[in-house]
């Protein structure tokens, strides 16, 4: 989980400060444009749980889940890849538009591809148990 959320915000102020160095306002969003997307996503994560977990239950008719049903780590964890995708895509918009290096349509189409993949990785983690549900 640290190095997801603080190594996000280590990568964006990285990343933010090789294509606008000169740009104080960039790199104030580039420390915000990965550690800010894992924060929501994980929120995300445990809205769309209890929204699945609900239609399940509608589905079986209030009956309860067997045991065998029930995953270790709950649905929904899908949700970090839109969620970065769109927040790390507009950091990338106020990073262009800020005095990117590359011009706006590059920088927005690097970092779309950054929160894709980030995104990616979160949902991997939280898939496969390495990060803890939120509560």
């Amino acid at each position: 989980m640290a190095i997801l959320f603080l190594g996000g915000g280590a990568a964006g102020v990285g990343l933010s400060r090789s294509l606008a160095p000169e740009s104080w306002a960039a790199q104030f969003v580039g420390l915000f444009s990965l550690s800010l997307p894992f924060a929501i996503g994980m929120q995300a994560w445990l809205g769309f749980a209890i929204t699945t977990e609900l239609w399940r239950a509608v589905k079986r008719g209030g009956r309860p889940a067997n045991d065998a049903a029930r995953a270790a780590v709950p649905g929904g964890s899908f949700a970090f890849v839109p969620t970065c995708v769109l927040l790390v895509g507009v950091a990338g918009l106020l990073i262009g538009i800020f005095g990117s290096s590359l011009g706006v349509l590059v920088t927005t189409g690097l970092y779309l591809t950054v929160g894709f993949f980030y995104g990616l990785a979160c949902w991997l983690y939280a898939k496969n148990g390495y990060l803890p549900f939120p509560r």
